[in-house]
């Protein structure tokens, strides 16, 4: 069950990551629209969000096709920021995952009752 709350709460983790990045790129580009090199004409607000949440999920993901680039120094700022996070997130997701692997591994074998070292003990 810890294996299951672990990758819920990673998943949640991330998510929330590339909809706060996706809400300041859409604030970002409301407020200075030069800030990204994307051509909006007359754009529904949910087309707005969606092209914002979209180049978020790129960023977090390390694809970055190229499509929308900042072009402003707050841009550039909040995009590497995020391909930032998104590298520590993914590096430490990575390490605890083995680490729950491990333990869930030894608890399991504490569990069945396949002790080496009782087992060493009664055979010597």
């Amino acid at each position: 069950m810890a294996y299951h709350r672990f990758m819920l709460l990673m998943l949640v983790n991330v998510v929330q990551i590339i909809l706060s990045f996706g809400l300041d790129f859409h604030c970002l580009y409301t407020v200075s629209p030069d800030s990204f090199s994307v051509v909006l004409e007359s754009p529904a607000q949910f087309e707005m969000v969606f092209e914002f949440l979209y180049v978020s999920t790129l960023n977090f993901t390390f694809f970055g096709y190229g499509d929308v680039t900042p072009q402003t120094v707050p841009a550039k700022f909040i995009t590497m920021t995020e391909i930032v996070l998104a590298f520590v997130t993914v590096i430490f997701l990575l390490s605890d995952f083995i680490s729950l692997k491990e333990s869930l591994t030894k608890d399991s074998g504490r569990i069945s009752g396949d002790n080496p070292v009782q087992r060493s003990k009664t055979t010597s």
